[in-house]
């Protein structure tokens, strides 16, 4: 299958990075409006849980597929030269900075991550 092993020869591509921060920046979105105090409590708790499970799946789907072919020797550099280890970083630092435990928004009586 020769279109197979073409298309495992340049991941991520510049769309897949450009999708990542997109989709990341959407769900940075979602977050704000569960800040936002002029939104009513029970809207702000479903947007919270709808960022939640977001934030979730990207790991499970996005990041792990890049670790996944990290691990198999397969993420070769992108079109724009970035690594796959680099982007992996890059994404999971931007979703951890944007996390609602760096904003406030953890419960009064959550512990606080080390």
């Amino acid at each position: 299958m020769r279109w197979r092993s073409r298309s495992l020869r340049t991941f991520p591509t510049t769309a897949s990075w450009t999708a990542s921060l997109s989709w990341l920046a959407f769900n940075q979105r979602v977050l704000e409006l569960a800040e936002d105090s002029a939104t009513p409590l029970l809207e702000r708790a479903r947007f919270l849980a709808i960022f939640a499970s977001n934030l979730d799946e990207f790991f499970m789907v996005r990041v792990a597929g890049l670790k996944r072919r990290i691990a198999a020797g397969f993420a070769l550099p992108s079109a724009t030269g970035m690594s796959a280890t680099r982007l992996v970083e890059i994404l999971t630092d931007r979703a951890h900075h944007h996390g609602p435990s760096r904003r406030g928004l953890r419960g009064a009586g959550a512990a606080r991550p080390q």
